[in-house]
């Protein structure tokens, strides 16, 4: 048996707490969907633009790394302007969900998480993948750092686990640290959406 049934576990837990429960007037958030690759959780998005060959959408690509991150160099942890590849490692700061004060739990998607982000450019389009998204501790006292399959699959599991109003207050962490790491990653697509679209009129001076 696969170590996280990430996919299984959270259908499993939406369907549960979509059953009779009493009602509340703790605040809901509709269920989050993640993007799912198997087990794994992947932000994907193919940004188009016809009037840009591989190699400037290459190098719109460093650009955006360089502008994003500060330092190129510094994150890049492969290139190859050949087949148009980039993979860079990069960290960012993801809120804490407002509801966790309503009930316990050690599992927390917020603070700094590391990731990689991997670009695949082509004639007129680039593939950006966001994925091993993992807790950043190299400032912390914690050696254990926990992938974010880990910690949203336990926060599903305390979701299945309780019953009444602490299930309501569990499946509302649950939904806005969904909502909030989303919102997070899709905006850093968004970004590089933006910054390819003004690759050339960057140039125009």
């Amino acid at each position: 048996m696969k170590k996280y049934q990430l996919l299984m576990m959270l259908s499993y837990f939406i369907i549960m707490t979509s059953c009779a429960v009493k009602k509340s007037q703790i605040p809901l958030i509709e269920d989050q969907e993640l993007p799912l690759v198997g087990d794994k959780i992947v932000y994907e998005a193919i940004i188009e633009d016809s009037e840009l060959s591989k190699a400037e959408m290459y190098a719109a690509s460093k650009r955006f790394i360089a502008n994003t991150f500060k330092s190129a160099k510094s994150v890049i942890q492969t290139e190859d302007e050949s087949t148009g590849l980039i993979i860079c490692k990069g960290i960012t700061t993801i809120k804490h969900p407002e509801s966790r004060t309503l009930v316990f739990s050690s599992s927390n998607v917020g603070g700094y998480k590391s990731f990689t982000m991997q670009f695949e450019s082509k004639e007129g389009r680039c593939r950006v993948k966001i994925y091993d998204i993992i807790e950043d501790n190299s400032l912390s006292q914690y050696s254990r750092s926990f992938s974010l399959e880990e910690i949203l699959l336990d926060l599903a599991k305390k979701v299945n686990d309780s019953q009444g109003e602490n299930k309501i207050k569990r499946k509302l962490i649950f939904n806005e640290s969904v909502l909030l790491v989303n919102s997070n990653f899709y905006a850093l697509l968004d970004s590089f959406k933006e910054s390819v679209s003004q690759y050339k009129s960057n140039d125009d001076w």
